[in-house]
């Protein structure tokens, strides 16, 4: 039989079986995304994704779907366990590799969750060696999270109120033997601090301090060794009775203690530029007498109340800082 003859019989082959043919296809995709056990599949979701992060997140939920555009799992009532976290939960997620680390020949994937802290969790996590050395690519956006739930969640002993999103893209090696590094920008709206201060802070814990409010607070930094610079800080607007600019750096190191990764603070240099209202002065002046002392010989004149420029560094957050005057950031 010649390749013609061949091809002859397969096309009339196809027409008298045409309908056949679409039933299989259908019948197969049916299966697949309708009466395919996917629940059944939990367990080895839960190992994969903990053998790809050398056992440090753990995920367990309770429906498990599949979608096709873009091709993904869709998990509800998730539970997702780490060493340095309690327990996280979110209504809805879903995982997928990621496009854009598949074209830049990165193996990864991307994914989001739903009503974590009531915002949006986004981004992509993929593997990538440095001198040998196994890190994680991570990078995330966090939408509208309420500050206020976190805080309960976490048990905060000075629970902040406002909606925050968090920008991060970074390595992290996760043995850190090796410090991470990243870029880190937060935004946060509708910003109040409680009136006490926590009592963990040296010199001025549990006293009663003027009620700050922020309209906008904003924060764009880097962490690099061993150092988080900070490029921008931004926090209040201009009919905030507070507000001001900061730039500046403080050592920051990560040190694994068993299962937790625990932050160590070393010598901070900040430049601050702070503006006050006449009310919020005096209202620091009679609560915070200590702090007011401090910063009072670098004070200016406003037309509303104050400005006081400072450069405030120091070995640690628990000694006094040394506190002197500057004329720009």
């Amino acid at each position: 039989m010649t390749l013609g003859e061949s091809i002859t019989e397969g096309i009339l082959a196809f027409r008298n079986h045409k309908m056949k043919i679409v039933f299989c296809v259908f019948a197969f995709v049916f299966f697949i995304f309708v009466l395919f056990p996917y629940d059944d599949l939990s367990d080895l979701v839960t190992e994969k994704v903990a053998q790809a992060t050398q056992n440090q997140v753990f995920l367990r939920f309770e429906h498990l779907g599949l979608a096709v555009f873009p091709p993904s799992l869709a998990l509800d009532q998730v539970e997702v366990d780490t060493p340095f976290l309690p327990t996280l939960k979110a209504s809805s997620m879903t995982l997928a590799p990621s496009i854009a680390r598949f074209l830049a020949f990165s193996p990864g994937a991307s994914f989001s969750a739903s009503d974590l802290f009531k915002g949006d969790l986004s981004g992509s996590v993929g593997a990538k060696k440095e001198k040998e050395v196994q890190k994680i690519d991570l990078s995330l956006d966090y939408d509208g999270f309420d500050l206020k739930t976190m805080g309960e969640f976490f048990d905060s002993s000075w629970p902040i109120q406002g909606q925050a999103s968090v920008g991060v893209k970074g390595l992290v090696e996760m043995e850190f033997t090796e410090q991470p590094e990243g870029e880190l920008e937060i935004t946060i709206d509708k910003m109040v601090l409680p009136n006490t201060l926590p009592s963990t802070i040296p010199f001025v814990g549990g006293t009663q301090i003027p009620q700050i409010a922020f309209g906008k607070v904003k924060l764009q930094g880097r962490l690099t060794n061993r150092e988080f610079i900070i490029d921008s800080g931004t926090f209040g607007e201009e009919k905030d009775a507070l507000r001001g600019l900061m730039k500046g750096k403080l050592q920051i190191t990560f040190v694994r203690m068993g299962q937790q990764i625990v932050p160590q603070f070393g010598p901070y240099d900040l430049r601050v530029d702070l503006q006050m209202d006449r009310g919020f002065e005096a209202d620091l002046q009679r609560r915070l007498t200590i702090v007011y002392d401090m910063i009072g010989r670098y004070k200016t004149a406003t037309g509303k109340g104050a400005r006081y420029m400072m450069r405030v560094a120091g070995t640690n957050f628990y000694a006094p800082p040394n506190v002197t005057a500057i004329s720009s950031l």
